[in-house]
């Protein structure tokens, strides 16, 4: 004679069959579907250093000639520009990140830039460490932490600009 319990458990088990046989047939492997976008499609350049998706849907690609932005159809390309002191410091992009303001933080082999989203244009942060040589022109990584100061990466050095304060730590 078997068991109430085991008569429970076995109905249990069924059931998690069941369960187990329909989510089977129900799942579908995805498929994925990439589209290549060289330069004759509106890149600036094939070598890409980073990607980056902003809050508000645009693709941000950091080329060895220049910042693209992309909205789903076409690029628009921000590169450095001598006579103009509102573009990037240069168009070699090594990083880009985001604040909470919806700015993005870049770096650039000449230097920091932040894109100040409302205005429309770049702002070049220029600071300086206690090396003898400059290693604030290449920050190869440049971070927004949650207390919203930026990390950047100048090896040897870690620096830490704190846009509150418009101060700068290093380490």
């Amino acid at each position: 004679m078997v068991s109430r319990s085991v008569v429970a458990l076995m109905k249990h088990w069924r059931v998690l069959i069941v369960f187990m046989m329909f989510s089977a047939l129900n799942s579908r492997a995805q498929q994925f579907f990439f589209t290549n976008y060289p330069i004759e499609k509106g890149l600036s350049q094939s070598v890409v250093n980073c990607i980056y998706q902003d809050s508000r849907g645009y693709i941000w690609v950091g080329t060895q000639n220049g910042l693209n932005r992309f909205n789903g159809y076409n690029f628009e390309i921000y590169s450095y520009d001598p006579a103009d002191s509102a573009s990037l410091s240069n168009s070699w992009i090594y990083s880009i990140d985001e604040d909470k303001q919806g700015n993005l933080w870049i770096g650039t082999k000449g230097g920091l830039n932040q894109w100040l989203c409302k205005e429309k244009r770049f702002r070049r942060l220029k600071y300086s460490t206690a090396y003898t040589h400059d290693v604030t022109d290449y920050p190869y990584d440049a971070r927004v932490a949650r207390n919203g100061c930026i990390l950047i990466n100048t090896p040897p050095v870690l620096s830490i600009y704190d846009p509150k304060n418009n101060s700068f730590s290093h380490y």
